[in-house]
């Protein structure tokens, strides 16, 4: 979570408007014969409005003389000296600090045309209360009143009834009290309470602080750095210019940031949060909150709850919090991670790191270099364009790279891996994982379990790692290791490279002039069209060298060799070997063993057929009759009128070198 609950935003409320006063007056407004206006003590002169009268009084000063003048009948009382019936003037003995003003129970007004403190009430009744240049304190009372507090610092309380509060210039307190009521703070550092109802509070320009209270409230911090707490209710905040602090509190609320570094906390409730634009930090809180951060660097929790999270423009950073989350980074590059759930989330443009946490995931880098890391959980990732870092974590994976270069790994599980276009480097990982590197030269790596790889179109290198699995490399000139295990590896088209290592394995080159390396393991070897290339090494190999003029070297072990179509080169090397030449002009060489039979293919061939170094009677050469140059010391007598139906049966003896074709054939295998 990147932003801690702004609990402490309460203390925004009627606590922290009130203000120390003394009480309006000496006695609350209530009945009397007459309007009544006193001087108490040296300073304060004071006005009782008359039961029953509908007042509109105006006050005006000149030097300590304070004059009151209403539309209904005025009493003056100690210190006051009536002007007529309805205008008193009363004289202060020392300079006028405080005017008290009680109003009655109709719809009254009064108006401070003096920098004097004004501390009016408006009584029951709908009232206008208007101050002064200076400091006043106005309470509108029961009714839907008007409270303007001009210039000054002033402190306002609507009271109950939906009432609309001014600020005015100046430093204002204002409480708009129970009721759905509009309060401006106008112009300076004001401070708001819109307590219960469903109010309407504007700041206006200056440092603001304002607390909706209870009620489905609208907020506007406007111009300045304001604090602003939305309360109980369904409440829609907006923070102005600057650099703002909204707290949404409960209910479901709407919080737009606006310009500037703004701080945003939707709390508990079901949050529409917009960061605007600024580098703003967001905290959805409780419930399922959607949060958009719009322009600038921002970081965005959509904390508890199924959340959905946009970062808009810029580098954003954004955590969706516990639960199943949508998290969108737009463009830029952002850092994105879901936390707890099974999360969605997109990268957008810009180089991205996505990181799923744990749930079963879907992560989908889109455009830019991006970093995937699916954590726990059977996740799926797309990596999008770009050269992307795609890392499945634990549990069984799906895994993209789409277009670019991509760096992909598979992690623990049985993970399926597409890696799209372009030259991928691939780790299947732990686990028996299925991998395709579609076009593009892809390396790829199966890892421990038993892997499924396909190199796809390219020139691909893939290793199929610990455990016996199966790779295919399909178009391009591949090169496959099958690793550990009893591995089966197919070359496709193109001239590839297929080797087996240990155990027994089966390789089979298919299409293109392939080399085949079986490794040790009695191994299956199968070289398929082409001029192949094939070493049996150690172990009892089985080689087929198939069509295309092949070389085969069966290499330690007892092997079985058939040279296929094609005049090819075949050497039983070490091991009691057997070997047939098949179609073509074949040169077949037993070598180095007490027992090697060699055959040729059809009785039309040309065939060379040395039996290898070792005693005339150790040799034996199968042959058939047709027109070949048997390369012996001594031969059977019998063999000049050999059958073609008598081949089983046929018989020389031979031990001599094998020439200038042994030597060019052994050196092709080398």
């Amino acid at each position: 979570m990147f932003l801690s609950r702004r609990t402490a935003m309460a203390a925004i409320g009627a606590a922290a408007l009130a203000v120390a006063s003394t009480a309006i007056l000496a006695s609350p407004a209530q009945a009397a014969s007459a309007g009544l206006a006193k001087v108490v003590g040296t300073n304060t002169v004071q006005f009782q409005a008359l039961t029953g009268a509908t007042n509109a009084l105006t006050i005006t000063i000149s030097g300590r003389t304070v004059t009151l003048d209403d539309r209904v009948a005025l009493k003056a009382g100690k210190g006051c000296k009536k002007v007529d019936a309805t205008k008193v003037k009363c004289t202060t003995s020392k300079t006028t600090a405080r005017i008290s003003v009680a109003l009655g129970d109709k719809n009254d007004s009064v108006k401070n045309k003096t920098k004097v403190f004004l501390l009016a009430d408006g009584g029951t009744g709908n009232d206008t209360l208007t101050g002064g240049t200076g400091a006043d304190e106005l309470q509108g009372g029961s009714g839907a009143d008007k409270l303007v507090g001009g210039a000054g610092d002033d402190n306002l309380y609507g009271g109950s009834g939906d009432d609309t509060v001014y600020g005015g210039t100046g430093n204002d307190g204002i409480d708009a009290g129970t009721g759905n009521d509009k309060a401006y703070g106008d112009y300076g550092h004001d401070r708001l309470a819109g307590n219960t109802g469903n109010d309407r509070l504007a700041g206006g320009v200056g440092n603001d602080v304002i607390d909706g209270g209870a009620g489905t409230d609208t907020i506007y911090g406007e111009a300045g750095t304001d604090r602003l707490y939305g309360g109980a209710g369904n409440d829609a905040i907006g923070g102005g210019d600057n650099d703002d602090q909204i707290d949404g509190g409960a209910n479901n609320d709407s919080i737009y940031g606006d310009a500037g570094k703004d701080r945003l906390v939707g709390n508990t409730g079901d949050d529409a949060i917009s960061g605007g634009a600024g580098n703003d930090v967001v905290d959805g809180g409780a419930n399922n909150d959607t949060i958009y951060g719009y322009a600038g660097d921002d970081q965005l929790a959509g904390g508890a709850g199924i959340d959905k999270v946009r970062g808009g423009d810029g580098n954003d950073v954004i955590d969706g919090g516990t639960e199943n989350d949508s998290i969108w980074g737009e463009a830029g590059n952002d850092r994105l991670g879901g936390s707890n759930g099974a999360d969605a989330i997109s990268g957008g443009a810009g180089d991205d790191v996505l990181n799923g946490g744990a749930g079963d995931d879907e992560l989908r880098g889109e455009a830019g270099n991006d970093q995937l890391i699916g954590v726990a959980g059977a996740d799926r990732l797309y990596g999008g364009d770009g050269n992307d870092a795609i890392d499945g974590g634990t549990e069984d994976d799906y895994l993209v790279g789409d277009a670019g270069n991509d760096k992909i790994w598979g992690g623990d599980g049985h993970d399926a891996i597409n890696a799209g276009a372009g030259d991928d480097a691939i780790d299947g990982g732990a686990d028996t994982d299925s991998v395709n590197g579609l076009a593009g030269n892809d390396k790829i790596w199966g890892g421990a379990g038993m892997d499924s790889l396909y190199g796809g179109e390219g020139d691909d290198a893939i290793d199929g790692g610990a455990d016996s699995d199966n790779v295919k490399g399909d178009a391009g000139a591949d090169v496959l290791v099958g690793g550990d295990g009893y591995d089966t590896l197919w070359g496709g088209t193109g001239d590839d490279q297929l080797g087996g290592s240990a155990d027994d394995d089966n390789l089979l080159g298919e299409d293109g002039d392939d080399y085949l390396l079986g490794g040790a393991g009695s191994d299956t070897l199968t070289g398929g069209a082409g001029d192949d290339t094939i070493v049996g090494e150690t172990g009892a190999d089985t080689i087929k060298g198939g069509d295309g003029i092949d070389v085969i070297s069966g290499g330690d072990g007892n092997d079985q060799i058939w040279g296929g179509a094609g005049d090819d080169f075949a050497f039983g090397m070490a091991g009691d070997d057997w070997i047939l030449g098949e179609a073509g002009d074949d040169f077949l060489i037993g070598e180095d063993v007490d027992d090697n039979g060699v055959q040729v293919g059809s009785a039309t061939a040309y065939d060379l057929l040395e039996g290898g170094d070792n005693t005339v009677a150790g040799d034996v050469c199968l042959v058939m009759a047709g027109g070949f140059a048997l390369n012996c010391e001594s031969v059977n007598p019998e063999l000049s009128s050999v059958s073609e139906t008598g081949v089983s049966a046929a018989r020389a003896y031979a031990g001599s070198a094998a020439g200038a074709a042994l030597a060019e054939a052994k050196a092709r295998i080398k």
